[in-house]
Order: structure tokens, then sequence, then C-alpha cells
């Protein structure tokens, strides 16, 4: 998909792209109050051309999918707004009009003209970008949203003489960030969306249990990830102690909530990379790395150096923050991404985050956009992957139906992903002891129920878990294994005594 700027041969298909988005809008919703002649125009569209304020999407076969209007025209309701960015006009952008081919939704066409237009904007030298959408525009909102934009609030715009609306006012600051995962960024922690301050710098325990050092539980071959992940050879796990979410139902609560690990510095991290390509895994797989995160970029920077050469699987709960992801561009090469849930009551409920639906579709959409920018998927002749997406979905026991909705925001956020349904939910000793739902597996009614709601939505891609997923172990023991240097590795390095979990 190319976003380009428009030429005056297009306008007959803009015209009839704008028609069938307008058609297809009325009567919905999501209803803009667009009316072609007065809202767009033809001779204002032709205007936009010509002033080189039009762009388009262009698709396979030169097929336009989407289009949008990059100016410096702002409503003059605009100025009501507390605006975030205190720019002069001059440097200012706003979107107008930005709309995708009814028949090309669910392809990322919209983020792709988002994420144009804040291009051509920063090229334009503007401080940031500005648009108003209908506020009864969920999906407008949610997309502009999960591209970064701050919402500012609902206020009343006149639209026309005879026609005012409310409209949410967002804004994308298009200034350069303090680096989130500069490594001083600990002295008040911020890494994971709880943003919860802590002084790790310090030695103060953060949300997700970890302080300043490096705590590893076991680094080793792991063969039980999806087929393109695993492979024959097994992918290189390295699994980190803490988590920021401590859900209570964790499988992996040892190392979760228990912190169980030993610490190392962050050297043997590069080292663990090294061993584990020497070891013949496909992929250094880092599980549960968030809290870690300000580490990645120097180790993965030093094993590269060092002769790393396999892909960098970035293994989440999907709790993360898309200036996180973004920092990580170009380090990662495939995202095996949980998404949880779609209530914020369970969110809550279950991993005591309640903007749990929220975060974890700007975070999917951001790494769905890397992936895309990067080349799309991209796989070894055995099949395995070097480049990719993978979005995992545990069902749980009793919410069938939240999982259908998760992977209805899947598909919003990120359109056709491969996905993997996962069956494999053991009640660990916490639930057995508190009954209810989730102290019991999930029944094959439920989880075909699930997988039938995939086929359904259009995933052309999908993994699943055959009966049994229950009684097989896909969880490794957390027994620290690799995490230390062998004494007889010729390293000169003396295994350490492994530390109690706290």
């Amino acid at each position: 998909m190319t976003v380009r700027p428009a030429l005056e041969e297009d306008l007959p298909g803009i015209e009839a792209l704008y028609t069938a988005v307008v058609e297809d809008m009325h009567g919905a919703p999501y209803d803009a109050y667009w009316e072609m002649g007065v809202h767009p125009t033809r001779e204002g569209l032709r205007d936009r051309c010509r002033a080189g304020n039009l762009f388009v999407a262009e698709g396979d076969s030169h097929r336009l999918v989407g289009a949008f209007v990059l100016d410096g025209e702002q409503d003059a309701g605009y100025e009501q707004v507390p605006w975030h960015v205190a720019a002069s006009p001059d440097k200012v952008q706003v979107i107008h009009l930005l709309a995708v081919a009814p028949d090309a939704r669910g392809l990322g066409v919209g983020r792709r003209l988002v994420e144009a237009a804040a291009h051509i904007a920063r090229e334009r030298g503007a401080r940031s970008v500005r648009l108003d959408a209908i506020a009864s525009n969920a999906p407008a909102v949610a997309l502009y949203r999960s591209c970064g934009f701050a919402d500012l609030g609902v206020f009343s715009l006149d639209y026309a003489e005879d026609f005012s609306c409310d409209a949410r006012l967002m804004e994308l600051d298009l200034a350069p960030a303090r680096r989130l995962l500069d490594p001083a960024s600990l002295a008040s922690c911020g890494l994971c969306p709880r943003r919860c301050g802590a002084n790790r710098a310090a030695g103060e325990r953060g949300a997700c249990g970890a302080a300043s050092t490096l705590r590893l539980a076991r680094a080793a071959l792991h063969m039980w990830e999806e087929p393109p992940i695993s492979g024959d050879a097994g992918s290189g796990t390295i699994f980190f102690s803490g988590c920021p979410l401590k859900c209570v139902y964790c499988q992996n609560h040892e190392i979760s909530t228990g912190n169980f690990g030993i610490e190392v510095p962050p050297e043997r991290l590069v080292e663990i990379m090294l061993e584990l390509q020497d070891q013949g895994a496909l992929n250094i797989n880092l599980v549960t790395a968030t809290h870690y995160a300000h580490l990645l970029p120097q180790a993965l920077a030093d094993a590269r150096r060092r002769g790393l050469s396999i892909p960098v699987v970035y293994n989440t709960s999907g709790y993360e923050r898309v200036e996180a992801i973004r920092e990580l561009e170009g380090l990662v090469d495939i995202w095996l991404t949980d998404f949880k849930y779609a209530s914020s009551r369970l969110g809550s409920e279950l991993s005591h985050v309640p903007d749990y639906p929220q975060v974890a579709a700007a975070a999917l959409a951001e790494m769905a956009s890397q992936v895309e920018r990067a080349g799309g998927q991209a796989s070894r002749p055995d099949g395995t992957w070097t480049r990719g997406i993978i979005v995992r979905h545990l069902v749980l026991p009793g919410h069938a139906d939240d999982s259908c909705r998760v992977l209805d925001q899947i598909w919003d956020a990120a359109g056709d992903v491969p996905v993997s349904v996962m069956n494999q939910y053991t009640p660990n000793a916490a639930m057995r002891a508190a009954g209810g739902q989730l102290s019991r597996a999930v029944t094959n009614q439920e989880y075909e129920q699930v997988l039938d709601h995939a086929d359904d939505l259009g995933f052309t891609t999908m993994f699943w878990q055959e009966g049994g997923a229950v009684d097989e172990s896909f969880t490794p023991p957390f027994d620290t294994t690799g995490v230390l240097v062998r004494a007889d590795a010729g390293s000169g390095t003396l295994r350490a005594e492994k530390e109690d979990a706290s």
C-alpha cells in the first residue's frame, strides 16, 4: 500500500471513493454527517489537490482505498480548545476528510493514512496535528487514540449555518519525546502502563516486583510456542522475573508474583542470547521483559555486534505502553503478544488493570504497523518465521463471550493478523481453592464457540490447540536453567548461589 499526493487524474476515483463512504455511513451509528456536494465537494477536492494537500492510499492494482486532506485550516471552534501543544497557527496541520473505502476496512488503511499525515506534517515543520471527529464516531475516535492522539474532550462545533454537532477534538504532539527506555527513567519508573513511579534506581520495587537489578528465572530451548516460533529446533526463551499484571490465575505465578529468579548483570543477558543461538535456537524469545525493556536496546546491540544473527521475539502480556513499543522498533522481529480481555471489569478483577482493553489495542496496533512497515511477515524455507506477529488469546472458563469480543477488538485494531486461540487454561491452587468458574478447565463447547467466531470474522491464519492441552505441560520448570554460567564452561566465571524468591 502506498500513500502519495493525489493527482488531478485521480479525482474521479477520489470522488467515487468518498461517495461510497458517504453512502455507507448514512444511518450508521458512526455517521460523520458528510454529504457529497456539501462536504466534500468536487471543487473543494480539486482545489486541495492542486494545492498539494489531498493525499490518497493506493492498494493493489492501483486501486484507491483511502484519502485525506492535510492543511493548516483550523475550524473557528478550535479556539475554545485547551490544546496541549502551544503552537503558532503556521506550526499546526489539520487532518480533514480522512476516509477508508468500505471494502478495505480491517486492512490497516486508516492507520497508514494517519501515520502518513503525521510524517508529512513533520516534513512541513509542524509542531502538532489536530482534528475533530464526530463524538459518536467511535471507530474513528479509537483509531486516532491508538495512533497517539490526545483526546481533549467533546466540544460543540458549527459545521454549517444550520448544523452544529458534538465533536471530539484531538491532537498529536510531533515533538520528539524523552526516550522512555532511557535507563535514567528508573528513577521514577513508567516503563509499563501502570506508571507506578517507583524509584527503582534506588532499589525501590515497582508494581512489577522489580528493583534495579536484572532478574531471570530460566533460559533454555522451548518447544511449545506456536509452530512458526518453535519449529523443530526450539525457541530460545529467556524468562524475566516479575510482571506488571499479576493475573490471579497466572500459570507462571512462581516468577510473575513470587519474583523467583537470580540477579545477573546485563552483560550476562548478552551471553545468554549467544549461548542459546549456539544451542540451535531459531530465535531469542524475551518472555515478559516489559519491566526490563530499558536494558534491551543496549543488550541487543551488544549481542548483534558479537554475532547474534537470529530473530528476536518479544513475548508479552499485551499490557505495553505504545511509546515503549515504538522505541523497540527495529530491535524486535516477531511480536508474540497476548490480548486477554475485552472487558474492563475482567481486566480489573483478574489482572488489576481496568484499562487493559484500551492499552492492549493501542499497543497491538503499533506492533502490527511495525511489521507492515518492515515488509510484512517473512519466513525461512522450513516455514519458521524471521519476522511477523501473532496475537494470543487464552480462553477463560465461563468467559467465552468476552473471548469473542476480544477477537472483535483484535480485528478492529490490527485487521487480519495471525491469531493463536488457546485452551490450555489450568486452574492454579488459588483458583481451585476459590471455586467458581476459574476453578475448572475450559469446556469444548466454550472453545469451539471462540474458534467459530474467529472463522466468522475472517482470520486467515489461526493457531489452535487440540483436546488434552490442559493435561500437557506448556509451562517449563523454573529452576534457573541457563541463567548462570556453568563452572565448567571455561569462561572463568563461577556459578553463583540461587537467591530466594522475594
